[in-house]
């Protein structure tokens, strides 16, 4: 069926203007995405009393403009701009199953905006989208299931954040800031601390079209996290192509590093699963030696906020900013002995 079958979509409606105030009279306003707090819920800053379209408590409040597909929980009465749509199922359809739901069918939904200055959907294009609809009690049993998931998801990612911030406070403590002058350890250039270091192809040796959905792994910027290797989105290449390719070829416990994006730097180790691969343009593998230099420890030195602060002046690139593998190689860092960095890597693993 189709979800105006089972959902009423209210379209948001701006109010006029001179109804607007930032007293907290009359009725919050989400005017869109920007109205969504980062944790998921609504942040409004302005109130307008004369509102045009409310939402109940209950609804699902969905971005059509510009960050088409983003949503949050409509936990009060408030007035829908002309950036968002308010969802409200039937009762054949279970709120939290369309909320679990609905992110299978964004890139569907964003294939129909239109728009010159803003991309937007309408009525319509909700309305259309299909949705096979299981029985009320499996939608909830699915619905629960991916709640749980979605709760173990942000206990493990508090506890990467307790982690980092561990991390940091730790290696402060021991190191201080290895790039300072003063700091009393040798220091060597990121080169002198591996064994191999180099780019990817760039150009013409490696393209969108060599692309193909098995054959030989490609590590692409999207894949590198911070201290975390993001294995969700895959390309490959022929293996006939990867024999022109073989010099970039990758190995698990190599340090991947990125040098564009956001942050600007960042690092993580190859794992074990990604038997052979190679690294594209960018994407700098190091594989550091383990007699000079600690893993762990160089990987949270390349991600952390001091070592950007110190590249920070290297960076260049009118779009996207960027340092080259050149620049890179060269910084010099102050070096603790091995014994210190392998206290520290002790010290932090924290199961």
């Amino acid at each position: 069926m189709k979800l105006g079958d089972v959902c009423e979509v209210i379209m948001g409606q701006a109010p006029k203007g001179d109804t607007y105030n930032t007293e907290h009279r009359g009725y919050p306003l989400i005017a869109g995405a920007g109205d969504f707090d980062k944790r998921g819920g609504v942040s409004v800053a302005k109130y307008t009393t004369k509102p045009t379209r409310l939402s109940a408590v209950g609804d699902i409040i969905l971005s059509i403009r510009a960050s088409i597909g983003a949503k949050v929980w409509a936990d009060d009465e408030y007035c829908l701009g002309r950036g968002v749509a308010g969802l409200r199922p039937t009762p054949e359809l279970d709120a939290q199953f369309l909320w679990y739901w609905l992110p299978t069918v964004e890139r569907l939904l964003l294939s129909k905006a239109r728009g010159a200055t803003f991309i937007q959907v309408n009525r319509k294009d909700i309305e259309d989208l299909p949705i096979e609809l299981p029985s009320l009690e499996n939608q909830k049993k699915f619905a629960l299931e991916k709640h749980l998931q979605f709760l173990i998801e942000q206990k493990r990612a508090r506890q990467r954040e307790l982690l980092s911030e561990l991390e940091k406070s730790v290696f402060h403590q021991m190191f201080g800031n290895p790039f300072e002058k003063n700091n009393e350890y040798p220091r060597y250039k990121l080169l002198d601390l591996s064994l191999k270091f180099n780019d990817g192809p760039f150009g013409s040796n490696l393209k969108s079209e060599h692309y193909q959905t098995n054959g030989i792994r490609v590590i692409r910027l999207q894949n590198i996290g911070v201290d975390e290797f993001k294995n969700s989105d895959k390309v490959f290449i022929s293996p006939a192509h990867y024999e022109k390719l073989k010099k970039y070829t990758c190995s698990p416990g190599d340090i991947i590093i990125a040098t564009l994006g956001n942050p600007n730097l960042r690092a993580t180790e190859i794992p074990s699963y990604l038997h052979i691969s190679i690294n594209k343009a960018d994407c700098i593998r190091m594989r550091p030696n383990l007699n000079l230099v600690n893993k762990k420890w160089l990987i949270h030195l390349l991600n952390s906020d001091t070592t950007i602060n110190a590249l920070s002046t290297l960076f260049h690139g009118q779009t996207r900013s960027r340092v080259s593998m050149g620049q890179l190689q060269n910084i010099e860092i102050h070096l603790p002995p091995i014994d210190l960095q392998n206290k520290f890597e002790n010290i932090t693993n924290v199961k």
